[in-house]
């Protein structure tokens, strides 16, 4: 009966080891997989963050090529006043040509800015108001009859785009500066 008794009694010892064993096991996975999921909302974050700045940088870059390319546009005219007498001919198609696609490009971000932040949020509408200022520049510049006054008015056209560019920076500088998710917005 002892034996039965010391059987008993060791069976009943490796149950609850093994039990213990298993909690502990439980727990340990149970911090792991807590552990691992900060870690990967951390590497989310930083890849998202990452493919953000990139898409600034580029929209940044299109922009300012689409910049100079309106302000090349606008040079042609001025060199073209100074050989008239107050009123311009038509502008060359080339500088015309080039400002239009580069301007036009400027509009493939803001549709993705929007993809990504949403329709009305701050980072698509400030883009696309610097686009908009460099589609006034030419417009002005594509006057029938383009003039000094016209051309002046382009320029302050293109003065108002630069205003626009730095607050679209600005503002996206602001946003990429957001730190990762804390532990706490699990």
């Amino acid at each position: 009966m002892d034996g039965v008794l010391l059987a008993g009694a060791a069976v009943f010892a490796a149950a609850v080891a093994a039990w213990t064993a298993n909690r502990r096991i439980d727990k340990q996975l149970a911090a792991e997989a807590k552990r691992l999921d900060k870690q990967l909302a951390h590497d989310r974050w930083m890849r998202e963050l990452d493919e953000l700045r990139q898409l600034v940088d580029d929209a940044a870059a299109c922009g300012l090529a689409a910049a100079r390319s309106v302000g090349a546009y606008r040079d042609e005219g001025r060199e073209a006043l100074h050989d008239s007498s107050g009123r311009l001919p038509r502008l060359s198609g080339t500088e015309r040509e080039a400002a239009t696609k580069q301007v036009a490009a400027m509009r493939g971000f803001i549709e993705r800015f929007e993809v990504r932040f949403g329709r009305g949020h701050e980072i698509p509408e400030l883009y696309s108001a610097f686009e908009a200022s460099l589609d006034e520049a030419i417009d002005l510049i594509d006057a029938e009859s383009p003039s000094r006054e016209t051309l002046q008015s382009a320029a302050g056209a293109l003065a108002a785009s630069s205003q626009r560019y730095v607050a679209f920076m600005e503002a996206a500088r602001e946003y990429v500066r957001v730190g990762p998710p804390s532990a706490t917005s699990r």
